[in-house]
């Protein structure tokens, strides 16, 4: 573009080599407009293509209809405990202890704490 500009220079009035100039430009924009339209189809192909293959190549999940349920041994427990005895905890070596000698038991189906 400076090339023709400069040869155009000597031998264009200027009217001319506005419109020349002006050409120049529009002609830039209009490049620069349709390599931004190439870069969005290619942005928006890449997020198809990616739709497509997370619709049909990953595993479905399985239907909760379709789950056989897996009943407890006959002498599972039918209500649990939590038994504490004896805990003592600190969070490090050289710490205190924030837990010493607690003992407690919760039977099943108990609420504590609210």
């Amino acid at each position: 573009m400076a090339g023709v500009i400069i040869i155009g220079w000597i031998s264009m009035s200027a009217t001319k080599l506005a419109v020349a100039i002006s050409a120049s430009i529009s002609f830039a924009n209009i490049v620069m407009m349709i390599v931004q339209i190439q870069v969005d189809m290619q942005s928006r192909m890449t997020s198809y293509d990616r739709i497509r293959f997370y619709s049909s190549n990953l595993p479905q999940e399985v239907k909760r209809s379709e789950i056989n349920p897996i009943d407890p041994p006959k002498d599972w427990p039918s209500v649990g405990t939590i038994q504490f005895g004896n805990v003592t905890f600190r969070y490090g070596l050289g710490l205190p202890y924030v837990l010493k000698d607690v003992s407690f038991d919760l039977k099943g189906g108990e609420k504590i704490g609210g």
